[in-house]
Formats: C-alpha cells, structure tokens, sequence
C-alpha cells in the first residue's frame, strides 16, 4: 500500500493491489481530461510525453483533471483514480480540478520512496502557479519533468536526512 498525508497531520492507508503488473496496457490510459482543458492535440502530446517517461524512467506518471471530487476529499479522490484503474506499482498522479479549486500529488511505489515530501510540496507549488495563469499545457508538460527530476535525485530511496513519517501529498488550493 502507500500512504498519503494532506494538510493535517492525520495518515490514510490505501490498499494498492500491485499484483501482476504485467500485460498493463499504458496505451491511452495515462492523461485523462475530464475538465476539457486540453485540446486534442495537446492531450496526445502529452500521452506520448507520459509513455516515454514511463518506458524510460520507470515510473508512470498520470494526469486526472476531474469536474469533481464527487463527495471525496482531493486525496481520497487521488487514491480511487490510481487503485480503480490499476496503474503499475511505481508512479505518480497528479489530479486537478478547477471547479473544485485543488489540486493533488499522489505517489505510489518506488516515487514513494524517492520523492522526498519536501520536492512533492515543491512540485505542487510550481505546478500550481501555471494552472492560476491558466497555462494548463505547460502545468501538465512539466509534471513528468519535475517529477524525473526528484526521482533521479535520491534513486536508491534513502533518506535524504528530511524526516518523513508519512508521504507528502498536499491539497493545494488554485
């Protein structure tokens, strides 16, 4: 499983079935834009850039952009996405909604392990100030980069002398 820590200090535990990944077809499955902020094109684009993070870093990184938490919280609706559409053990999600006014990063896996807390807050602050612009492309074009960035900064997942009961996944607010 992973855990997941939002504004408070409180941990939900998610179960996360990482049995046989393989076969996973990522074909198609790793940008989805409910909110329609991507045109056709851009969105393409941006599952070519995914699969190619995913085919050479290997960790999966995964957009949701959702009309709604529909009842859940940002985190809770982060966890659904990821167990419900049985995505590889290693990744990252970053879900965005602008009708609901937040945003999140969940990780899985080994991104568990080698994105320290302190690089998810900063990722989420960096995205987050395109997405008020309302440069979406570019938020979700950076995404993957910033998270490769933390990734390959700690690859053996040792500590990186920051404490970090739990991992980090902020609400941030847009």
């Amino acid at each position: 499983g992973y855990q997941l820590a939002g504004d408070s200090d409180t941990t939900t535990e998610v179960n996360s079935d990482t049995t046989s990944q393989e076969g996973y077809k990522l074909a198609g499955n790793l940008v989805h834009d409910q909110e329609g902020l991507l045109d056709t094109q851009d969105r393409e684009f941006l599952e070519a850039m995914y699969q190619s993070y995913a085919e050479e870093y290997g960790f999966t990184p995964i957009l949701y952009t959702v009309l709604s938490f529909q009842g859940r919280s940002a985190e809770e609706t982060a966890a659904w996405y990821y167990d419900s559409q049985g995505y590889p053990a290693d990744g990252i999600l970053y879900l965005v909604s602008l009708t609901e006014g937040e945003s999140y990063i969940l990780t899985n896996g080994q991104c568990y392990h080698r994105i320290p807390n302190t690089q998810t807050q900063q990722i989420g602050d960096i995205l987050v100030e395109y997405l008020r612009d309302g440069d979406y492309y570019e938020a979700f074009a950076r995404f993957p980069e910033l998270a490769e960035e933390a990734y390959r900064e700690n690859p053996s997942g040792e500590s990186t002398g920051v404490e970090q009961p739990t991992k980090y996944g902020k609400t941030i607010s847009i």
